[in-house]
């Protein structure tokens, strides 16, 4: 899967999670990433890379690392519901 690829992924995971917590989400990249006010969530980074996607391997590994964790802690959320 190409790096974009996975960008894309990212958007529609969120997409899912925001909905999944009871929040009325856009249907949009721009606002959905307005919409969440943690500077930290996945997805900020995840729209600087779709807007100004990127080669640089060690940025794209400290993404991959951010959403590592993302995932791992999505995952722990859902098994405690």
């Amino acid at each position: 899967m190409k790096f974009s690829e996975v960008v894309k992924q990212v958007f529609w995971l969120v997409e899912f999670e925001q909905r999944s917590l009871g929040k009325t989400v856009p249907h949009s990249w721009g606002l959905l990433t307005k919409s969440i006010k943690n500077k930290n969530h996945i997805i900020h980074d995840t729209l600087k890379y779709r807007l100004k996607p990127t080669k640089d391997k060690k940025l794209r590994s400290q993404y991959l690392k951010k959403l590592k964790k993302y995932l791992r802690d999505l995952d722990k959320e859902v098994n405690i519901s």
